[in-house]
This record gives structure tokens, C-alpha cells and sequence, in this order.
């Protein structure tokens, strides 16, 4: 899936899903089952994780290319929800 960066509720909409459908995943795989940069993956989970959307785990030392694990958190669920209704 490839999506157009203009649209940031549709970005939204899918990071916070595809991290639903897993709830541990890391922005690289998250930006192979998007199709979009990791880059683009990685500033967007940051300011999810900063808004209470999802939740931002360091992994142990060792995992320098993905040090971070993401989940959907209650917050980004409801979040889901609303985007998905409108």
C-alpha cells in the first residue's frame, strides 16, 4: 500500500491499524507493510507516542537499526475509532 504523504488522517488511520493488527512491531517493519519510507514511520510514531497514542518501548541494547517497539494503547484505539467513523 502506498500512500499519498499529503493525506495525514489516511497515514495516520493506517500506522495506528497496522499496529493494532501487531501489537509489537517496529517502525521498519512498519514501513515495509505500509510501503512508505521508515523515515516518514518513525517521525509519525514519535508524535503518536507524544500525543498518548501509541506506546514507545526501548528494546535491550543490541538492536541499534530498531531500537523501539510500538503497541496501540487505549488512547489510540479510541483515536481509531473516531478517524474510521468520519
Amino acid at each position: 500500500m502506498v500512500l499519498e504523504m499529503h493525506n495525514w488522517n489516511q497515514l495516520k488511520i493506517s500506522i495506528l491499524k497496522t499496529v493494532k493488527k501487531n501489537p509489537v512491531i517496529t517502525a521498519n517493519d512498519l514501513a515495509k507493510a505500509l510501503g512508505i519510507t521508515t523515515a516518514s514511520v518513525q517521525m509519525a510514531l514519535i508524535r503518536y507516542a507524544r500525543q498518548g497514542l501509541v506506546s514507545r518501548t526501548k528494546r535491550p541494547s543490541g538492536y541499534r537499526k530498531a531500537p523501539f517497539l510500538y503497541g496501540l494503547i487505549t488512547r489510540g484505539n479510541n483515536r481509531l475509532a473516531h478517524l474510521e467513523k468520519d
